[in-house]
């Protein structure tokens, strides 16, 4: 049980104590209140006279030992007083439910103190997962008064290099005031050679080969980076080009392939099976010896996973928890045993897992898998449906966990028209990301990226889980450390450097320097809004600088064919 379901029993259980409570009280009083014996006044008159019933001369007694004593022997003195008096009246009793009202009252609170020690014993049973779940609130307490600090000393040392930059720009415009034009040319001529060389430089130590070896060529100039003409037509046939034609098309889509655990999320038939399947299997390509395993409790014939993967979690048309459960825990042993592998994890209909293992399980292997997955080449996939508790197993503290530990995947779907003329939602094959450090990317998977073209990629045959005869189309690599190394350059993305100083976002021409900087940092990941500030020295807002530096940026990229 979880607490926050036993917070709720125990405000009822709370309420349900204090009304038999107060019905205990109440019929406590009733129990006390008045009398239920029946009682009959009477007189002793020899005659007619009326002095002898005054009222100091009568008389009360219980009408049953009143009764009793007509039958009493004669050696009972008392024995003559039903003979000798005259009965007057009969007094009724003022509350014969007496004995009834004891009863209901001593109920009330036998049953109130039951179900006091009721809840009782069931807080001590739930202290130690009470005690989990205030640890966790303390750590994410620590972790979020960290993160502010570090956010308020990132702001200030942003604020200090701001300012040097601003002082070390004033002086520098002081001293090319100070020379002739000829010599600003000539220094110009110089920056620019020199920014030549760095950025030809800063592309060989990402690829690790030569200028002549790069895969995109000899570049040359920055002018010839800018207008790349090795864009890839059609699908690609090898790795090597699915990895251009992934970092022009989709980078958001190559970023997730070595990516923290992801949440994939999304409103039904919005893709989020279908995306899940389609990274799977863009690992099996790219990763050597990647493997595969799919957890789903249901069973879509027109959206099964492929062969290739291991899938669990249906047996015989029926639910197979126990197969779940076992690739759970055997995802916690590796992580645990510290076991390198290379291995996806799709966790399909995460929402159900509580009924799969226990809640300390749960969160033990929960834990234990945000934080340590990428150490041992565990890359796990949870698809659920929304990002609440109603949908979400586990503690509200778990939840917040699993949130703050996982990328945000979001599928895009659109209403469309079925055949029988009623609306419904489609995917588009687009999806939303969001980094762990807030970074946002949006992607759409290419249309020519199908599950077959995939699955010919890895080598299978689509329904077979055996190895088909690959292609002669797409040879091997004949350097597989070659291809390792285009490999480490897609998922390490390194920063270029930076400009000497900064450019002018007023000038009239955009200079080739610029034009290679932007290329390069936006190939390399890097937002927008950074890339304004280190080239042109402007932060994000309304001035007229940051307009026109984004008016350049905007328009460099788009006469190089980059988002």
């Amino acid at each position: 049980m979880s607490l926050d379901k036993f917070r709720k029993q125990e405000r009822w259980n709370t309420g349900a104590v204090v009304v038999l409570g107060t019905i205990g009280i109440l019929t406590l009083g009733g129990a006390f209140y008045g009398r239920q014996t029946m009682l009959i006044e009477y007189c002793f008159q020899p005659s007619d006279d009326p002095q002898f019933c005054t009222s100091d001369k009568r008389y009360i007694m219980p009408a049953h030992e009143f009764e009793k004593l007509v039958d009493a022997p004669a050696s009972n003195p008392k024995s003559q007083i039903p003979k000798k008096a005259k009965g007057l009246r009969i007094i009724k009793p003022t509350n014969p439910y007496k004995p009834l009202w004891g009863f209901i009252s001593a109920s009330a609170f036998g049953l109130a103190y039951l179900l006091n020690k009721a809840r009782v014993r069931k807080l001590l049973e739930l202290m130690p997962q009470y005690r989990q779940e205030v640890k966790q609130s303390w750590l994410l307490g620590k972790i979020n008064a960290i993160n502010q600090a570090r956010k308020v000393e990132y702001a200030a040392n942003l604020d200090w290099e701001l300012w040097q930059f601003s002082a070390d720009r004033a002086a520098r415009a002081k001293q090319l005031s100070m020379l002739s034009p000829e010599e600003i040319a000539l220094y110009q001529e110089q920056a620019r050679l020199e920014a030549i060389q760095a950025a030809e430089q800063a592309i060989a130590e990402a690829t690790g080969a030569s200028a002549a070896a790069l895969p995109h060529g000899n570049p040359g100039t920055v002018d010839e980076i800018t207008n790349p003409t090795d864009k890839i037509t059609g699908s690609p046939s090898t790795k090597e080009e699915l990895l251009k034609a992934l970092r022009q098309e989709c980078p958001a889509l190559l970023s997730l392939v070595k990516s923290h655990p992801i949440r994939c999320v999304g409103v039904q038939r919005s893709g989020k099976t279908t995306l899940a399947k389609k990274l799977a299997l863009l690992r099996m390509v790219l990763l050597p010896d990647h493997q595969v395993i799919a957890s789903t409790p249901h069973y879509e014939p027109t959206n099964a996973y492929p062969d290739v993967f291991q899938i669990v979690g249906i047996r015989n048309g029926k639910r197979d928890y126990p197969a779940i459960r076992t690739q759970w825990y055997g995802l916690a042993e590796r992580v645990k045993d510290g076991t390198v592998s290379s291995i996806t994890t799709i966790w399909d209909e995460f929402g159900l897992m509580d009924q799969v293992v226990e809640a300390e399980d749960l969160t033990k292997v929960l834990t234990s898998t945000l934080r340590e997955t990428m150490k041992f080449g565990e890359y796990p996939i949870f698809i659920v449906h929304g990002e609440t508790q109603a949908f979400l197993p586990g503690s509200k503290g778990l939840v917040k966990v699993f949130l703050s530990g996982t990328v945000r995947v979001e599928t895009i779907g659109e209403k469309t028209i079925d055949e029988d003329g009623l609306e419904t939602i489609k995917g588009t094959g687009k999806f939303k990301v969001k980094e762990l450090d807030g970074s946002r990317a949006e992607g759409k998977i290419p249309e020519w990226m199908t599950e077959d073209f995939l699955l010919n990629l890895v080598g299978f045959r689509k329904g077979s889980a055996q190895a088909s005869e690959r292609s002669v189309n797409p040879p091997e690599p004949e350097e597989v450390q070659t291809l390792n190394v285009l490999l480490d350059k897609a998922f390490s993305n390194p920063e270029p450097l930076e400009p000497a100083e900064p450019f002018d976002p007023f000038s009239s021409e955009i200079t080739a320097e610029e034009k290679g900087f932007v290329i390069g940092f936006r190939r390399s990941g890097m937002p927008k809004d950074d890339i304004i500030l280190k080239l042109w020295g402007t932060k994000k807002g309304g001035s007229k600088g940051y307009q026109a530096a984004k008016k350049r940026l905007e328009q460099i990229l788009h006469d190089a064919g980059i988002a």
